[in-house]
């Protein structure tokens, strides 16, 4: 009968297994993502973090005139995991001109428009556009303004969790 391995093969083996057993041990199983077993996870993860103005927002043109006279925004509100969501909030609008040199680095104020309170059911659902997962906005702008100027848009969003986010965007970029 011939030895099936002689002593340096079974030691290779031997090692090989050992290292194999040892990576297996410090890669292959991790504990899974989450809260711990019996833990509720945290809620506070799906609430708003950031709110954004998407690039759909623009100023529209009075028929008549051809003057820019309405503007069309579209706020997002996003979580931590950069998701758009829904949520109660108050939100102000707020229009500036661009105007290089001056101590408001926004620019000159040029309007604000009354303060959305979405806090109620049915008046965020009249704002919230479910295709786009963003709420939008209609507003006058009174006086009209030039499309050839730069415009800044600020949003101020006031959530229930007494947070304020904010955001801006520019208009008619240079």
């Amino acid at each position: 009968m011939v030895p099936f391995l002689n002593h340096v093969h079974q030691m290779k083996i031997v090692a090989l297994c050992l290292i194999c057993w040892g990576a297996l041990l410090s890669f292959g199983c991790e504990a899974p993502v989450g809260p711990p077993a019996g833990e509720k996870p945290q809620c506070g993860n799906f609430m708003p973090a950031s709110v954004h103005i998407a690039g759909l927002t623009q100023l529209l043109d009075n028929p008549d005139s051809k003057q820019p006279q309405t503007l069309r925004v579209f706020v997002e509100l996003r979580d931590l995991y950069d998701s758009k969501l829904k949520a109660p909030f108050t939100l102000r609008i707020e229009l500036y001109k661009s105007v290089p040199h001056i101590p408001n680095r926004r620019g000159l104020h040029l309007q604000t428009w009354p303060d959305f309170d979405l806090t109620d059911l049915n008046t965020n659902q009249a704002y919230w556009q479910d295709y786009l997962r963003a709420y939008e906005f209609m507003l006058k702008v009174d006086p009209p303004v030039s499309r050839t100027e730069a415009l800044l848009l600020e949003v101020t969003c006031h959530t229930g969790q007494s947070q304020i986010l904010s955001n801006t965007y520019l208009l008619n970029p240079q």
